[in-house]
């Protein structure tokens, strides 16, 4: 005679399978919200553009009309607070982004447990009107390689882990600019 037993089993493996996926699921989302990062920083300090002439109006029109957009916008010139030296920068060209880096005994992200940020590593300047990517300075990092090993350098400074691989006029120019404010 047989008797057809199921009982509780096949529900309790099916609710364990569900619960451990549920907590793999949070950590995995967890973990991935928790990588490092590069961040903008607090160290900006804008100032009054030298080239920015404000737009003046014409009182002999009625109609409010707003003037159009040209293809050269004022100068912005902001200043990033780098080892006791001011970078001044036109923000209009250039996007900084900061290198932190913390351990794993000190924090996750970008910052440490303590909720301060992690320790400044280095930067990097992109020039916005870069089309392949290459229009970058970079400085620093965690763990900077040489410029004997940099392949595609145009310019390359072992002392401060300075590299660029632009050859636009423009990035050579403040690739040359920090270089000389950084030694």
């Amino acid at each position: 005679m047989k008797i057809n037993q199921k009982g509780f089993a096949p529900l309790a493996v099916l609710l364990i399978v569900l619960g451990v996926l549920a907590v793999g699921g949070v950590v995995y989302f967890t973990g991935k919200s928790s990588t490092p990062k590069n961040t903008v920083s607090d160290n900006y300090f804008p100032t009054t553009g030298q080239n920015y002439t404000p737009p003046t109006t014409n009182n002999n029109n009625t109609s409010s009309q707003t003037p159009l957009p040209t293809n050269n916008p004022p100068q912005q010139t902001l200043q990033y607070k780098y080892n006791n030296k001011i970078i001044s920068y036109d923000s209009n060209l250039w996007k900084l982004v900061e290198k932190r880096y913390c351990t794993p005994a000190q924090g996750e992200g970008d910052k440490k447990y303590d909720g301060t940020p992690c320790d400044l590593v280095g930067f990097d300047f992109i020039f916005k009107n870069t089309v392949d990517g290459f229009d970058s300075i970079y400085m620093g990092g965690r763990q900077p390689m040489g410029c004997d090993v940099i392949m595609n350098a145009t310019k390359c400074d072992d002392r401060l882990a300075l590299v660029t691989s632009s050859n636009k006029k423009v990035v050579l120019d403040f690739y040359d600019y920090l270089l000389k404010l950084l030694q």
